[in-house]
């Protein structure tokens, strides 16, 4: 798991190097403007982060618990639970 997370984190701190190729290739898989992912893509919290902070468990357990209560998903999810820890 940490391999891939590098990979990833490798791979991230590329497409932010260059941004004008992330916008359009965002853009062609999304339809989304480019003039929307161009004010959205520096917005935006990229990369693989580990381990993960409270902050982020906390703001990840409000994002399932609204997911329940809308019925997106069938039964309540407690994010400590299913966490991977990688080192």
């Amino acid at each position: 798991m940490r391999l891939l997370f590098d990979v990833l984190d490798r791979q991230t701190a590329n497409e932010l190097a260059h941004p004008e190729q992330t916008i359009a290739f965002l853009s062609r898989s999304t339809g989304v403007p480019t003039d929307v992912w161009t004010k959205a893509l520096p917005r935006l919290e990229w990369g693989v982060h580990y381990p993960l902070t409270n902050d982020v468990i906390a703001a990840q357990q409000a994002t399932a618990d609204l997911a329940y209560r809308s019925s997106i998903i069938p039964k309540q999810v407690n994010v400590k639970d299913v966490i991977v820890n990688i080192r």
